[in-house]
């Protein structure tokens, strides 16, 4: 890039232009360059480039180029490609396709006299704030459902300025939005977990008209019919223009963190990183992703049944990382896919903050993913297999953490049929414990809850474990009740109880692996006296 003149240099994010001072020999006298800072957002457009359906005029655009599309381009074809350039042009009657798993990426703006179409899980990134999207044709961002029964929902959000229900979702059976004034948690939930269920069901409401920037509306998108049939569901949004930049959401506070919540919408058409947005939402400890993947249902006996199944949500806050929901469903990610809505609990008033720097090319997958390179992490499953139960838990250990309850590192458990949690000294009840830097002295308290009345058999086990320190430790289960002390880095362990809440059941044990596995049975070891140490 001899353009910058002597001494330029480049990294992935800014670009550092340097020169001398006067006659100053700059390679003999470095220290009083003169240096200025251009974020990406700010490199200039300096060259053209103009597609012709076969090739690029002027070679292959960079992010110092502007890139004139005269003829159809597909980035999934061959010899096409994802696009990173200063500016973008599509010119009349030509259609510029992202498709799923590229992106175009932008310094600056983006016009449109033909079409832009985004497809499922296609990303379209602008990087300076101020970046325009004229819309002097058509854009069309698409997203497809995950197969949804009749009565599922899913929370979503809109990138696009101009959207409305009717638009994008005129033939789906009902959109609503949340009335976090009128939410007053439901005193049958637990008390001291996390409760997202209205004492009389006034908290949502039939939405009409434009779609509020970052907000996330609960949408069931299957046609209206008796009984509704489920499937997979194609949502194009079109309406306006792509959303970009700075966008506010003002967050409703009502009287504390418990019966204050809302719920938003990734506002752009590509992923957002999760761990950049909650680093910039300080009124904001954790996000919740609630799929309606279980319909209302009292098939299992002792599950008192609210109005929405609590173990369809699952959890991620920055610390620590995700629990899968209960009910089933992956681990949330450090990133969020276009179009994606959630919950979260506003810990006061102002507003919640979305912007470009957030944004990713990729992945755009977790459609319902700052590193903390030092966290050990272990996940844990309880399961009843009699009536499909299951129960996911995280426990994470790093030095950024302490062992009290911290917002960004602990989000508290559901109150759900079964709940395997952990428990902190002051005795919150947690889904996610953040824990200081791992070694293998540390010791966790888990409890255990069942709401089924009858005897069953429960198994725990290690859904999956992440770091080097904790996989090669060996991860132990005590069974206080028992008096036994279970490997399960060997296996799962088997118990059985009626319907109980018991939190001081279990305790989490590490040490190195001096053993191998086929040298003691710990499951079938008693410890005696009791107590033990």
């Amino acid at each position: 890039m001899s353009h910058f003149g002597i001494g330029t240099e480049t990294t992935i994010d800014q670009l550092i232009v340097r020169w001398p001072s006067g006659n100053v020999d700059l390679i003999n006298n470095p220290s009083i360059n003169q240096v200025i800072t251009i974020n990406e957002g700010d490199f200039p457009c300096t060259s053209s480039t103009t597609w012709d359906g076969t090739d690029w005029s002027n070679s292959i655009p960079d992010m110092f180029t502007t890139a004139v599309f005269e003829e159809d381009y597909t980035t999934s074809d061959v010899g096409s490609g994802s696009i990173d350039v200063c500016t973008c042009e599509v010119v009349l009657n030509k259609t510029l396709t992202i498709a799923a798993g590229d992106f175009l990426k932008t310094n600056k703006d983006i016009i449109v006299n033909g079409n832009l179409i985004v497809e499922h899980e296609g990303s379209v990134v602008q990087i300076n704030d101020d970046a325009l999207v004229s819309n002097n044709g058509s854009i069309i961002v698409r997203k497809l459902t995950p197969i949804l029964s009749g009565t599922d929902f899913m929370i979503l959000g809109n990138p696009m300025s101009a959207e409305t229900r009717e638009g994008v979702y005129g033939n789906g059976r009902r959109v609503l939005n949340h009335i976090t004034g009128n939410f007053v948690p439901n005193g049958a939930v637990g008390a001291g977990t996390e409760n997202f269920v209205d004492d009389n069901n006034n908290n949502w409401g039939i939405h009409t008209g434009t779609l509020t920037l970052a907000e996330g509306y609960l949408v069931k998108p299957q046609a209206i019919g008796n009984p509704p049939v489920g499937g997979q569901f194609t949502l194009d949004y079109t309406l306006g223009t792509l959303n970009n930049g700075l966008i506010n959401y003002p967050l409703l506070f009502n009287t504390t963190r418990e019966d204050s919540p809302n719920m938003l919408g990734n506002p752009y058409a590509s992923a957002i990183d999760l761990d950049l947005f909650l680093s910039a939402n300080s009124l904001i400890d954790a996000v919740y992703y609630w799929q309606h993947i279980t319909p209302p249902s009292n098939a299992f006996p002792g599950f008192n049944q609210l109005n929405y199944n609590l173990g369809d949500i699952s959890i991620y806050n920055q610390g620590s990382g995700g629990t899968a929901a209960p009910n089933g469903g992956g681990i949330p990610t450090q990133f969020m896919a276009s179009g994606q809505g959630f919950g979260v609990k506003a810990l006061g008033d102002g507003d919640a903050v979305f912007n470009n720097n957030m944004r990713v090319i990729s992945p755009n997958t977790d459609y319902r993913s700052l590193d903390i390179s030092d966290r050990q992490r272990i996940w844990l499953d309880v399961k009843n297999n009699s009536y499909g139960l299951i129960s996911n838990m995280l426990v994470a250990f790093t030095e950024e953490a302490t062992d009290g309850f911290e917002g960004n590192f602990d989000s508290r458990r559901f109150d759900t049929p079964v709940s395997l949690y952990s428990i902190l000294d002051s005795d919150e009840e947690l889904a996610i414990q953040g824990r200081s830097a791992f070694n293998e002295e540390q010791k966790v308290q888990l409890g255990f809850s069942t709401m089924v009345e009858e005897v069953q058999t429960y198994s725990i086990s290690i859904r999956q474990i992440e770091g080097v320190d904790i996989s090669n430790a060996t991860v132990y289960l005590y069974d206080n009740d028992l008096n036994i002390v279970a490997n399960l880095s060997i296996g799962e362990y088997s118990f059985s109880s009626n319907a109980i809440q018991n939190s001081e059941r279990f305790v989490l044990l590490f040490q190195d692996r001096v053993l191998a596995s086929n040298d003691v049975a710990f499951q079938n070891i008693q410890l005696l006296p009791n107590p033990t140490t």
